[in-house]
C-alpha cells in the first residue's frame, strides 16, 4: 500500500476514532492523566504522519501495528474492556514503538532542544508562586527554544513541553550563575547552543529605577521580564493582590541602555509609563513585546513600526490608548496582536483595521472598540483576507454585525457588544469550523444556547 493510502485510509480515520473514544471515555471518567495520554497519542500520530509524507518509504509495513491500535480503540467505547486506562496505556506503547522505528532517537532529541534548556528558573525563584503559562512559553519562543513544527504553532509546542515538565517528577534544567541586586532583581545567564544568554528578572521589586551606570550591562540582556509575572491568587481580594504586586517605573530612560541582543521585553502591569521613547525602534531583534495592563500608557510611538522581527505584541488592558500607530501593518511577521484599538475622530493618522490585511501570518487578533471609534463599512470584511487567523476577540463599541463572510476561526470571544446582533444559526453558518465561543454582555444575541459560564463549543 502506498504511503498516501496509509495516511488517508488508516491514520486520518484513526485520529477521528481516537477523538470519539476520548469524548466517550472522559465523559464517564474525567481522569486528567488519561486526557494527557490521549493528547500525547494524537501528537505522536501526527508526527508519524508528517514523517510518512516527507519520506518516500517507511522502514517496515505499518499496517499490522495500526490495525492493532484501531482494535484497542474500538474496545474502549464498545464496552469490551472494563479497564480503559490500561487499554490506553497499551495504545500509547504501540504508537511510541511505531514512532521510534520511523524517527531515530537522535532526531527526537534534536527536534525540541527546550527539553534540556527550558527551565531557567531556580526552584527558589518561583517557590510558592503561580507563574503565568504564557510568560514561560513566550520566553522560550523569544530564545528560539520552541518553534512551529509539524503543523503546530510555537505556542502549541510550548504548551506540550510545559505539560511534560509538569508531569515529570524531575527535569534537566539549565545551570545558571546569578546574583541578586537588592534581593529583588535577578540577573543570570543560561548557555543555549553554546551561546551565553542573559536574563533580567524582576522577582518582587516594586519601584524600578535603573542608574546610567547599569546601561552597559543592560545592553547584553536578551530577556527582560521586569513587569508582573505571577498569577494573582483567586482566593484573595483582587484589589489587595494588585497592590501587593504593584510595580512602578520612575521613567523610561532605561530604554537608552537596551541593545540589539534583546528579544523579549515584558513591562506587563507597570504603572507610570505614559509613552514609550522613540529609542524602542533600535531594538531591531525584538520578537516579543508585552505591554499588557500598562494602565497609564497613552500612546505608542511610530518608531515601534521599525521592529520588523516582532511576532507578538500585547497591548491589551491599556485602556488609555485611543489608536495604534500608522505603519503597524508593516510588521509582517506579527502572529499575535492583542489589544488593537480602533481610532476615533481625534486620533492623528491612526492605523485602520483594514490596514492589517497585510499581516498574512496573523493568527490571534483582539480588538478594542471605543465608544467613539470610527469603524468604516467593510473594515471587518477585510479581515477575511487573514488566511492564518484562528482566534478573534472583539470587545466593546458600537459594532452591529460581522457581515456574511465565512471565517476560518477556531476561537471567538465577544464581550460588551451592546449593539451586536446575530442569530445562532447565522453564527454557525459564518463560523463553520469547530468553534470555541465565549460571550458576555452581548444582549442582542438571539437563540444562543444557555450556558453557566458563557462558553460554548460547537
Amino acid at each position: 500500500m502506498l504511503k498516501v493510502s496509509i495516511i488517508e485510509d488508516v491514520l486520518i480515520p484513526l485520529l477521528k476514532q481516537l477523538e470519539t473514544a476520548k469524548d466517550h471515555v472522559l465523559k464517564e471518567n474525567n481522569d486528567f492523566g488519561m486526557k494527557n495520554m490521549f493528547e500525547k497519542i494524537v501528537r505522536d500520530i501526527h508526527d508519524i504522519k508528517d514523517v510518512l509524507l516527507e519520506r518516500r518509504g517507511a522502514e517496515r509495513d505499518l499496517m499490522y501495528d495500526f490495525g492493532a491500535v484501531a482494535r484497542l480503540v474500538d474496545n474502549m467505547f464498545d464496552g469490551v474492556t472494563n479497564h480503559p486506562k490500561t487499554e490506553l496505556q497499551n495504545i500509547e506503547q504501540y504508537i511510541t514503538f511505531i514512532k521510534e522505528i520511523l524517527i531515530p532517537q537522535s532526531e527526537l532529541s534534536q527536534s525540541l532542544p527546550l527539553r534540556s534548556t527550558a527551565m531557567t528558573f531556580s526552584e527558589e525563584t518561583i517557590k510558592n508562586s503561580l507563574v503565568k503559562k504564557r510568560l514561560l512559553i513566550y520566553w522560550w519562543i523569544s530564545l528560539g527554544l520552541v518553534e512551529s513544527t509539524h503543523g503546530r504553532t510555537a505556542e502549541e509546542n510550548g504548551e506540550i513541553i510545559l505539560m511534560e515538565l509538569i508531569n515529570t517528577e524531575g527535569h534537566a534544567g539549565s545551570t545558571f550563575r546569578g546574583n541578586q541586586e537588592d534581593g529583588t532583581l535577578l540577573v543570570f545567564s543560561t548557555t543555549i547552543a553554546q551561546n551565553e544568554v542573559w536574563t533580567l528578572f524582576n522577582i518582587d521589586r516594586k519601584y524600578l529605577k535603573f542608574e546610567e551606570s547599569s546601561y552597559p550591562r543592560l545592553r547584553n540582556m536578551a530577556v527582560m521580564q521586569i513587569g508582573r509575572w505571577r498569577c494573582l491568587e483567586r482566593h484573595h481580594i483582587e484589589v489587595e493582590n494588585k497592590l501587593r504586586h504593584h510595580i512602578e517605573a520612575e521613567n523610561t530612560e532605561f530604554f537608552k541602555g537596551l541593545g540589539t541582543e534583546l528579544k523579549y521585553l515584558s513591562l506587563q502591569g507597570i504603572s507610570r509609563i505614559t509613552q514609550l521613547p522613540d529609542s524602542i525602534g533600535n531594538l531591531t531583534n525584538l520578537i516579543i513585546l508585552d505591554l499588557r495592563a500598562c494602565h497609564n500608557l497613552e500612546e505608542l510611538p511610530v518608531k515601534l513600526t521599525l521592529l520588523k522581527k516582532l511576532t507578538h505584541l500585547d497591548v491589551s488592558k491599556c485602556y488609555l490608548l485611543d489608536h495604534m500607530p500608522k505603519g503597524l501593518s508593516s510588521l509582517t511577521n506579527l502572529q499575535v496582536l492583542k489589544g488593537f484599538v480602533i481610532g476615533n475622530t481625534r486620533s492623528k493618522d491612526p492605523c485602520r483595521l483594514g490596514d492589517l490585511s497585510r499581516l498574512m501570518k496573523l493568527r490571534k487578533l483582539s480588538i478594542n472598540i471605543g465608544r467613539e471609534s470610527m469603524i468604516t463599512e467593510g473594515d471587518f470584511d477585510k479581515l477575511k483576507e487573514f488566511t492564518a487567523l484562528r482566534s478573534l476577540y472583539i470587545r466593546g463599541g458600537k459594532l452591529s454585525h460581522l457581515g456574511d463572510n465565512i471565517w476560518d476561526v477556531k476561537v471567538l470571544r465577544l464581550k460588551f457588544l451592546k449593539d451586536f446582533s446575530i442569530e445562532w444559526s447565522q453564527l454557525l453558518r459564518i463560523f463553520p469550523r469547530r468553534l470555541r465561543l465565549e460571550y458576555s454582555n452581548c444582549p442582542k444575541l438571539t437563540s444562543f444556547p444557555r450556558t453557566d459560564d458563557g462558553i460554548w463549543v460547537t
